[in-house]
C-alpha cells in the first residue's frame, strides 16, 4: 500500500480501513475492485467537485462575508442624531403656564477613530480573502495527492492480477510436467507456494485500491461506502525548475497564508492606532429652543464633552499593543516555516524525480511480452523453474517500484507547488477564476 509523506498523519485511520476490508479469494482483485467502485472520475472533475461540496471553503467563505459584513459596519456612522422634546407645567401663587423645550444634538469624534477602524476592518477582510485563497490551494492538493494515490493503487491491482494470473498458469504448467515425470515435488511445491503468494498480493493490492477510493470520495465530499473509480495516467511536467532562492523568493511573495499573517498584523495596529485615538473624548453639539406660555423664548446652542479623568484607555491600549507583539511573532515564525517547507519539499521533489527517471529509463519494455518471453521459455526447457520465478519477480517488482517511484515524484510536485502557493492548472481550471476575482474586489463593492 503506498503512503506517501503527505498522507502519513493518516496513516493509522487508512491502516484501520484496509483491515477492515473484506477480502474474498474467489475472482481477481480487479473483478472485486470493479464491482465496488462507481462510475469512473478525473481530476478535473474530482477537483470541481471537492470545491463545489467543501465544508472548508464555506467555512472560509463565511469567514470573508463576516469580515466584510465587519468592515460595512466600521464604515457607517456609529452615532444618530439625537431628538429630544420636554414639556412642563409651570404653577405659580395666582397663574399657572406650560414650559416647552426641544432640542437636537449629534455626538462627533474628533480622533478619525471611524476612518482607523475601517482601515482595520479592511485588512481583516483582506486576511480572510487570504485563508480562503490558501484554503482552496490545500484542498486543491490533498485531493491532487489522493487521486493520484488512488490511480496508483489502480495500477498496482492490475500488476498484481497480471502477476496471479501467469502464477496460475505456471501452476498449471508444472502440475501437468510433475504428472508426466518431468518435474519433482519439490517444483509443484514451489509454484503452488508462489501461486497463493501472488494472490494474496493480488487481494492486498485491491484492498488498497478500495481504501485510496473512499478516501478520494472523502476529500471530494461523495459517499466512501460508493467511491468513485479516479481515471486519467500520472503524468509528470517537464522539470525546469529555477535556482533555489529564486522560488523561495516568489515563495514569498505568493504564499497566501503569509499574506493573512501580514494583514493580520496590519489589522492589529490598526486597532492600536485606534485604541489610542478613543483617548480623545467625544463631543456632542446641537441645538435648543425653549418658550414659556405667554413669556420668554430661548434659541440657543449646546456643546458637551466628556471628561477624561478616570477611563484613560489604558487597558484598551495595552492589550492592542500584546496583539501587535504577537502578531509581529507569528508573522516571524510563518515566514521561518514557509522557508523550511519550501526547502523540505524542493529537496523531496528533486529526490524523487531523480529515482523516478531513473526507473522509467531502465524499466524498459513491455511487461506482458517479457513476462510471455519467460513462460515460453520455461514451456520450452531452456530455463528451470527457479530462473523463471528469479526473472519474473525482478520484473514484476521493476515495475512496482517505478509506478510508486512515479506516484512519489507526482505527490512530492504536488507539496512542491503548495509549499510555494502555486495552483496546478488542472486546479486553476477547475476552481472559476470569476470567484477569485469576485473576492479580491469584494472591498470596492462596499459603500464608503
Amino acid at each position: 500500500m503506498l503512503v506517501s509523506p503527505s498522507l502519513r498523519p493518516l496513516a493509522p485511520w487508512l491502516l484501520a480501513a484496509l483491515l477492515s476490508c473484506p477480502m474474498s479469494a474467489q475472482g481477481t482483485a480487479g473483478d472485486s475492485v470493479s464491482h465496488s467502485l462507481q462510475p469512473e472520475i478525473s481530476l478535473e472533475h474530482a477537483l470541481a467537485e471537492a470545491f463545489a461540496r467543501s465544508p472548508a471553503l464555506r467555512l472560509a467563505q463565511a469567514e470573508v462575508d463576516a469580515a466584510r459584513s465587519r468592515l460595512l459596519a466600521a464604515r457607517t456612522l456609529p452615532y444618530n442624531p439625537e431628538l429630544e422634546v420636554e414639556a412642563g407645567d409651570r404653577r405659580g401663587f395666582q397663574s399657572s403656564s406650560t414650559d416647552f423645550g426641544l432640542s437636537l444634538s449629534q455626538e462627533f469624534e474628533i480622533g478619525g477613530q471611524r476612518n482607523k477602524r475601517s482601515k482595520a476592518a479592511e485588512s481583516e477582510l483582506e486576511h480572510s480573502q487570504a485563508r480562503f485563497l490558501r484554503e482552496h490551494r490545500v484542498i486543491a492538493a490533498s485531493v491532487e495527492i489522493v487521486f493520484g494515490e488512488s490511480v496508483a493503487a489502480s495500477e498496482l491491482v492490475e500488476l498484481a492480477a497480471t502477476e496471479a494470473s501467469l502464477a496460475g498458469e505456471l501452476l498449471g504448467i508444472t502440475q501437468r510436467r510433475f504428472n508426466a515425470g518431468a518435474a519433482t515435488q519439490i517444483d509443484l511445491n514451489l509454484a503452488q507456494a508462489t501461486t497463493a503468494r501472488a494472490e494474496r498480493r493480488a487481494e492486498m493490492a485491491g484492498a488498497s485500491a478500495r481504501v485510496f477510493a473512499s478516501l478520494l470520495a472523502e476529500v471530494i465530499g461523495l459517499d466512501p461506502a460508493a467511491p468513485p473509480s479516479p481515471v486519467g495516467p500520472l503524468t509528470l511536467s517537464a522539470d525546469h525548475l529555477p535556482p533555489l532562492e529564486q522560488l523561495v523568493s516568489s515563495a514569498m511573495e505568493r504564499r497566501a497564508d503569509l499574506e493573512a499573517l501580514q494583514k493580520t498584523l496590519e489589522a492589529a495596529e490598526a486597532r492600536l492606532t485606534l485604541a489610542r485615538a478613543n483617548r480623545l473624548p467625544n463631543v456632542s453639539v446641537g441645538g435648543f429652543y425653549q418658550e414659556e406660555e405667554g413669556t420668554d423664548r430661548i434659541i440657543g446652542a449646546s456643546f458637551r464633552i466628556a471628561l477624561p479623568f478616570f477611563n484613560r484607555r489604558r487597558g484598551q491600549i495595552a492589550e492592542a499593543e500584546a496583539l501587535v507583539s504577537r502578531s509581529i511573532a507569528e508573522t516571524g515564525i510563518g515566514d521561518l516555516a514557509v522557508r523550511r517547507e519550501i526547502y523540505s519539499a524542493h529537496a523531496r521533489y528533486r529526490a524523487a524525480r531523480a529515482s523516478a527517471d531513473k526507473l522509467e529509463e531502465r524499466v524498459v519494455g513491455n511487461l506482458a511480452d517479457s513476462l510471455g518471453l519467460l513462460q515460453r521459455s520455461f514451456t520450452s526447457g531452456k530455463i528451470g523453474l527457479s530462473d523463471l520465478l528469479v526473472f519474473r519477480r525482478e520484473l514484476i517488482e521493476a515495475r512496482r517500484e517505478a509506478i510508486e517511484a512515479k506516484t512519489a515524484a507526482w505527490v512530492a510536485r504536488i507539496a512542491l507547488d503548495l509549499a510555494l502557493g502555486k495552483n496546478s492548472a488542472t486546479a486553476t481550471t477547475a476552481f472559476s477564476n470569476n470567484a477569485i476575482e469576485t473576492l479580491a474586489t469584494a472591498t470596492q463593492e462596499l459603500p464608503r
